[in-house]
């Protein structure tokens, strides 16, 4: 279920703007269950997925790996920049766990082939300086519950990063609305266990479109109010992560 909270409204972006790819690097894999999904759905396609540690990908996950020859995984230590570039680039919920993330920002831009794609999912967080007094200790809580350096980011802001980087911003919206999400959560957890745990073809399609039928509910309900929603304080924001989708200039 948390899987969808972010795969889906990627697939949504890719989809609603029609971009097209042969290649895809994810950098910040983790588990690898969007880039084994995707690679599933698109056999021409590419994928390769950096990490700097397997510890997180499921056996179940790398034994799918010896039926998908398009897709690559790497343990990366990122000390030094890929040396190669990609039609589609992702990062999801990675950036917040990265102290320089600037530099990690910029990897992701010189990854991304002239030309290409750039999709960034990350928590939401407003960036104010005027609301950040009490910032050290929710970074010290962020850290010892989720090793987070940063509670996340500004839609707008990151918007004014990627632009700064000379990315064009196709889109950008929310990927989680905090109280639907929590009502679906709520829903996946009781259902059996063994449902849980491996979900059949037929109750994962239900999912997906329940998913879908969320992810633009919120955006329908929150469309005239993404400015207003950037600038929430954090026990207040309806929305949980952001999603911003941007081209790199071809030559």
């Amino acid at each position: 279920a948390r899987i969808l909270l972010s795969w889906v409204p990627m697939v949504d972006m890719i989809s609603r703007n029609d971009i097209a790819f042969d290649t895809v690097g994810s950098f910040g894999s983790g588990s690898c269950t969007h880039e084994t999904t995707l690679a599933m759905v698109w056999p021409d396609v590419q994928f390769h997925a950096y990490d700097e540690t397997d510890r997180y990908v499921p056996k179940r996950t790398t034994d799918a790996w010896e039926q998908l020859p398009n897709m690559h995984f790497t343990v990366f230590d990122f000390s030094s920049a890929v040396d190669r570039s990609f039609d589609f680039v992702f990062s999801i919920q990675t950036l917040e766990h990265i102290l320089d993330m600037e530099s990690a920002l910029a990897d992701l831009v010189a990854a991304t082939a002239p030309g290409g794609f750039l999709y960034i999912d990350t928590p939401l967080y407003h960036e104010e300086n005027d609301r950040q007094a009490d910032l050290p200790r929710r970074l010290e809580v962020a850290w010892e519950r989720h090793s987070h350096h940063h509670l996340g980011f500004s839609r707008l802001k990151m918007i004014e990063r990627l632009e700064r980087h000379g990315l064009e911003i196709l889109d950008s919206g929310y990927s989680c609305s905090m109280a639907r999400d929590q009502a679906a959560l709520d829903y996946v957890r009781s259902t059996p266990g063994e449902t849980r745990e491996m979900v059949d073809e037929r109750t994962g399609t239900e999912l997906v479109r329940l998913y879908e039928r969320l992810l633009r509910g919120s955006e329908a309900a929150y469309s005239d109010r993404f400015d207003e929603i950037d600038g929430c304080a954090l026990e207040r924001r309806p929305c949980a992560a952001i999603r911003v989708l941007a081209r790199k200039p071809a030559p």
